[in-house]
């Protein structure tokens, strides 16, 4: 029997486990360097839209990404590509961008950047409302199908990697 120390996680929309896994392999990607990761990212959002909006979404979340790791020289605390389970950041991370994309939710999104640590984070939130922009244009709503205020509880990604193409 398995038993979850949370109790009953919230489960998030296909698109927004997308989201995460974008960052997770940025991160992946800084620690060695290898290009075969950044290749295998387009591959993973090429599934999920057109070339072009890809290509724009990679170009936005690295922006973010280095954003980010100047803000937050230790770095972000991310899981491991694919795992069950987002981590707190990761929490934060999804949430910032997902109020971002909406001008009435400046609040809720200096929230989700202080949840990173940032205190300082009028560009991050101009960055992450970039990347909300992007993943729309790629057919990716980031906000659809998350629980409105206490969004930054725990949540769970159930067994749907290997239909997002996210198996390891």
């Amino acid at each position: 029997m398995t038993v979850d120390a949370f109790g009953s996680l919230p489960s998030l929309p296909p698109k927004a486990r997308l989201v995460v896994e974008i960052f997770r392999r940025l991160a992946a990607f800084r620690e060695d360097y290898d290009e075969a990761v950044l290749r295998g990212l387009m591959t993973v959002l090429c599934r999920h839209m057109a070339a072009a909006e890809a290509d724009k979404v990679m170009s936005d979340v690295m922006i973010m990404h280095n954003e980010i790791c100047f803000r937050v020289p230790r770095g972000l605390a991310f899981n491991d590509p694919g795992d069950a389970f987002a981590s707190a950041h990761e929490r934060a991370l999804l949430l910032l961008i997902a109020h971002a994309a909406e001008p009435s939710d400046d609040e809720a999104a200096a929230e989700a950047a202080e949840a990173l640590g940032i205190d300082s984070h009028r560009v991050l939130r101009i960055c992450a409302s970039l990347v909300a922009r992007s993943l729309a244009g790629g057919g990716v709503d980031v906000a659809s199908g998350l629980p409105v205020r206490d969004r930054i509880s725990g949540m769970r990604f159930p067994g749907h990697e290997a239909s997002l193409g996210l198996s390891r």
